[in-house]
């Protein structure tokens, strides 16, 4: 039983087969992207659908266990380009594909040539902070 994802699920996803989702794609693009992909690699779709059952499982556990703690807010990135305070969007997944490396924010903030590529690229997932 597959469940419907939202967009940023689907980046997220396509970051995990390490397949290039062009600017602007929208859900149903990326969605054939990453069936496009599992056709040829059956073996990761499997994995994925193990995973989601295992953690649906753990999840319905946890849940019987122990009442559900308020969300934490996410710590938020920042790093200057140009004097410039810039930070990822709220909505960017947890790990990133960049120059056919996958990196998590924090690598990527840390890594200061890979951060300013982004800005001066002009990266749907990085914003000014304000």
């Amino acid at each position: 039983m597959a469940k419907k994802l939202n967009k940023a699920q689907l980046q997220e996803k396509a970051a995990g087969y390490n397949i290039e989702v062009p600017e602007g794609a929208t859900n149903a693009q990326i969605e054939a992207l990453i069936a496009a992909y599992e056709e040829k690699n059956p073996h990761s779709a499997a994995t994925e659908d193990d995973n989601d059952t295992a953690a649906d499982a753990k999840a319905s556990a946890s849940k019987e266990e122990k009442p559900a703690a308020p969300a934490k807010k996410a710590k938020q990135l920042v790093a200057k380009v140009n004097g410039v305070e810039y930070t990822f969007k709220p909505n960017t997944p947890a790990k990133l594909r960049v120059n056919g490396v996958v990196r998590t924010q924090e690598e990527i903030i840390n890594d200061e040539d890979v951060f300013t590529a982004l800005v001066v690229g002009g990266s749907y997932f990085v914003t000014k902070k304000k």
